[in-house]
């Protein structure tokens, strides 16, 4: 029986999209993405882009070209932060690394004071 040569595209899944389903998937990313990041952050620290994919490559169908470029976009939109390896922020623009950490941008809360009522 001849050996089996696996097409590469079987890895990145660019052949089954159109772009209908191109952006299914990333209105997928867009709302669970964050929460994603959220939850692994909790349970064992900031995930890589890598781990990140893997986890995520189940729900959705994603390629690492797609969620880079969408945890690229959603860095643009101050939603997450990306650190290199040693900590360092990554500026925005500059190419996701697999190794690189992704952490879900922290709101800053407000706590308001309510005025005590004159009688």
């Amino acid at each position: 029986m001849p050996e089996r040569v696996l097409d590469p595209d079987q890895f990145t899944l660019d052949f089954a999209f159109d772009e209908a389903a191109k952006g299914r998937t990333v209105a997928a990313l867009t709302s669970q993405v964050p929460d994603l990041v959220e939850a692994m952050t909790r349970a064992s620290g900031p995930p890589t882009l890598r781990g990140i994919f893997e986890h995520h490559g189940g729900p959705t169908p994603v390629t690492l070209p797609m969620l880079r470029q969408h945890i690229g976009q959603m860095q643009a939109e101050k939603k997450l932060i990306v650190r290199a390896p040693s900590g360092k922020e990554r500026r925005q623009g500059v190419n996701i690394d697999a190794d690189d950490r992704i952490e879900r941008k922290q709101q800053t809360a407000f706590h308001f004071m309510r005025a005590s009522r004159q009688p």
